[in-house]
């Protein structure tokens, strides 16, 4: 009887490791064509910091999240903009001639496009999200380059102003990924995590200053979106790719789970930055996502635990 209990936990053992292991481990790099994971290649502020090292992942989508052409030097015109358009494109169709991603997606930066833009330009080799969505074998990934924390560069709309809210309110209910130029506050910013109830202070806090009858505290330079924070958290996609924030480089897991790939800085003149955690020049991060067959799959049969 003893014999038969042990063969029986050891075989229940096995099949719940082999069922991680195949459906479930997050951090797999076999995330390419052909497996049941999705994997996208992260990077934002990279400011053409991309051209000078090796950006072959094994991952399904390249997903740059904003800031990376080369910071424009004092009175950049348009045609340096477009000099610089035609080689983010040209170092993109390489990365396609390779056949290195099959997917390309950029959401431009507050930093790539003059001020005062509000037609982003175009790119052959890439799909250009902003307010808007494609997929990446059967997940929905929406795209926009909002962002209420530089006042006078591009895509500026006040914090708590129901122009930015209608912003956010874009963002489709089924979006499995959100590629944001900001970060929604708490996650990926430099203000620390953010609590049900701080998020909620905070949106009363930006309505206030939008309408006139108050003043944002000193800190709120150093945070994402708290309507942003709200929205997503009613939508809970199963990825959040954001930027703007090099301090916030890194993944979190939670409710919302939230890559910032920052790898460098304005300040810094397109250098790779240290990671914080570690003595190693950061590089782009990857996630992978169970592909939405499997994920039905998963659920059909109650796996105990999924994570992604």
């Amino acid at each position: 009887m003893n014999s038969l209990r042990r063969t029986t936990t050891f075989l229940t053992f096995w099949i719940v490791f082999v069922l991680f292991r195949l459906c479930c481990h997050p951090h797999r790099e076999n995330a390419a064509k052909g497996s049941n994971h999705v994997g996208f290649a992260c990077a934002a502020e990279t400011y053409g910091v991309q051209y000078n090292i090796d950006w072959t992942f094994k991952q399904r989508a390249l997903v740059l999240a904003g800031d990376v052409i080369p910071a424009a030097p004092p009175g950049a015109d348009a045609a340096w903009y477009a000099a610089e358009y035609r080689r983010l494109d040209a170092w993109l169709g390489g990365l396609r001639a390779r056949k290195v991603y099959a997917y390309h997606i950029v959401v431009w930066g507050s930093d790539d496009v003059p001020p005062g833009t509000t037609t982003p330009p175009r790119l052959e080799n890439a799909t250009v999200l902003f307010d808007s969505s494609c997929e990446v074998d059967g997940l929905t990934v929406y795209g926009t380059s909002w962002q209420p924390v530089h006042p006078g560069r591009a895509f500026y709309l006040p914090r708590g102003s129901r122009e930015l809210e209608a912003a956010w309110a874009r963002i489709p209910d089924r979006a499995d990924v959100v590629v944001t130029h900001t970060p929604p506050f708490g996650i990926g910013d430099r203000s620390g995590r953010a609590s049900e109830d701080e998020v909620q202070d905070a949106v009363r806090e930006e309505a206030a200053a939008a309408n006139g009858s108050a003043q944002l505290p000193d800190a709120a330079e150093d945070r994402g979106c708290a309507l942003l924070h709200r929205r997503l958290d009613s939508v809970r996609p199963r990825l959040v790719v954001t930027s703007l924030f090099p301090d916030g480089y890194g993944t979190t897991r939670g409710r919302l789970n939230v890559v910032n790939p920052s790898m460098s800085s304005r300040a810094s003149a397109g250098r790779p930055l240290r990671d914080p955690h570690s003595r190693a020049l950061r590089g782009p991060l990857m996630w992978s996502l169970l592909a939405p067959e499997r994920v039905a799959k998963v659920r059909g049969v109650q796996v105990p635990f999924v994570i992604e």
